[in-house]
């Protein structure tokens, strides 16, 4: 493969506009009225932020001057060399510490195995076919997040009632939640496991935090409320667990109500005084609305299923971003064995 250096700099090119897309190395900055390259390249951040990063791009199209066109030699099929390059260790060829930089004639050095042609184009294929399908899953995910975040307004600002008819009733936090003390559940992180009968909860987006043997440090106050004052975090509990840290309240309902409800409700109205840690005796006098049982039924309903469709989505793209890491490990064996992975994928995937 050989290089060209970019000579378009984006200071230049404030009040240029046309319908060639430039891309720098954040991606896509803006569309201009030319374009350097007339054919499919691969790009290389090759000074600054993000120095290193490598991406494809179709032809009729440019990159600024702080990256580089790398374009495959004859006989060399480009999406297999774009994900070669996704092998090579590149952070030892950089250098500079204020400005980091990475040069081609440093690089290029490096020794690879390149196949026949043919199994090149093939393994580019497949390569490509599960970079699109990631695409069309992280999609998917963002529309379906984006979608609940849309439900969750009309729904709790009442422009949604599923012919419900009756008022909602509005009370504080205090009215609504008891809180249960998690220091009998608490266990030292350093005692976290990264396998175990018990599920710990910790404070954070990840939904388990490791795993725990022990039973006597187990909460069964079920179903209950997880609510974190020093991050952002809401969960809904309805299995025995283990507490991992400090900073979290356990609610548990004060009356007859769906407790997977008031869960939602909190996730949306989910308050952040300022500061860093969230201060009780200001989250205490927020007024949460509680509409009628049956409709606390059907709204829980609801943001189940579209709960679940998440966790599958996400499933789904973190499985098929592993995978093709595998694949890309294992880059250099026979095409008939990426092939056989792949099947052997399929059919764990969709069964």
């Amino acid at each position: 493969m050989h290089n060209k250096s970019s000579s378009i700099s984006i200071n230049q090119l404030e009040d240029n506009v046309g319908n060639y897309p430039l891309y720098g190395a954040s991606g896509f900055l803006k569309c201009i009225d030319f374009y350097e390259m007339d054919s499919d390249y691969i790009s290389i951040v090759k000074d600054g932020s993000g120095v290193g990063n490598i991406s494809f791009h179709e032809k009729n199209t440019s990159v600024v001057n702080t990256s580089e066109y790398i374009l495959p030699k004859e006989n060399l099929n480009i999406h297999f060399i774009f994900y070669l390059l996704q092998t090579i260790n590149l952070d030892k060829y950089k250098t500079g510490s204020t400005i980091p930089h990475i040069y081609f004639k440093d690089y290029s050095i490096e020794k690879v195995k390149i196949p026949k042609y043919d199994e090149q184009k093939k393994i580019g294929i497949l390569l490509k076919n599960l970079d699109a399908k990631i695409e069309i899953l992280d999609n998917k995910l963002q529309m379906c997040q984006n979608f609940k975040k849309y439900l969750m307004q009309q729904i709790f600002t009442q422009k949604l009632r599923f012919n419900f008819t009756d008022d909602w009733n509005y009370m504080n936090f205090s009215e609504i939640f008891k809180s249960v003390s998690t220091k009998k559940y608490q266990i030292k992180s350093a005692d976290i496991l990264d396998k175990g009968d018990f599920e710990v909860i910790n404070q954070g987006q990840d939904e388990i935090a490791g795993y725990f043997n022990d039973k006597t440090k187990l909460c069964q106050e079920l179903p209950i409320i997880i609510y974190g004052d020093h991050t952002t975090f809401v969960k809904f509990r309805d299995k025995p667990f283990i507490v991992g840290a400090d900073g979290v309240k356990l609610l548990i309902p004060k009356f007859n109500a769906n407790p997977k409800y008031l869960f939602y409700a909190l996730e949306h109205f989910n308050i952040k005084p300022e500061g860093y840690k969230r201060h009780f005796s200001i989250i205490k006098k927020i007024k949460l609305p509680i509409p009628t049982l049956e409709e606390q039924n059907e709204i829980s309903e609801i943001f189940t299923y579209i709960d679940i469709k998440l966790k599958y989505t996400k499933i789904q793209l973190q499985e098929t971003e592993e995978f093709k890491k595998g694949l890309l490990q294992q880059m250099f064996v026979c095409l008939r064995k990426l092939m056989r992975k792949l099947m052997e994928f399929q059919i764990k995937f969709y069964r």
